[in-house]
């Protein structure tokens, strides 16, 4: 967990997956709900820094002992779907497409 762009950041591991959840907490707020830190994965938690101005994080992999490193462009929105829409999967889905339009007018 750290502070970066005026927001706490947290990140870490599903109760019954890898994959590795990104949640924001703004000043005065509550936390947002978690995203998918970019859809990686890891074995164990992630640790979080703020190093030259920008958001690092760094992992296990999935089933290795390899160390991945990830730079957070947090100037880019975050895919978030409509209320009740699940984005991802094995292929794209109209909610999909729908978030991805809403991002750019």
């Amino acid at each position: 967990m750290c502070e970066f762009g005026g927001l706490l950041h947290m990140v870490h591991i599903g109760d019954e997956s890898a994959t590795i959840w990104h949640s924001e907490f703004p000043v005065g707020g509550e936390w947002r709900e978690n995203d998918r830190d970019d859809n990686n994965e890891s074995s164990r938690g992630p640790a979080l820094a703020v190093f030259d101005v920008q958001l690092h994080s760094v992992h296990r992999g999935k089933s290795s002992s390899l160390l991945a490193h990830t730079v957070r462009d947090t100037s880019l929105p975050t895919l978030r779907g409509p209320a009740g829409v699940t984005l991802g999967g094995v292929s794209l889905t109209p909610g999909d497409i729908d978030a991805v339009n809403g991002m750019y007018p």
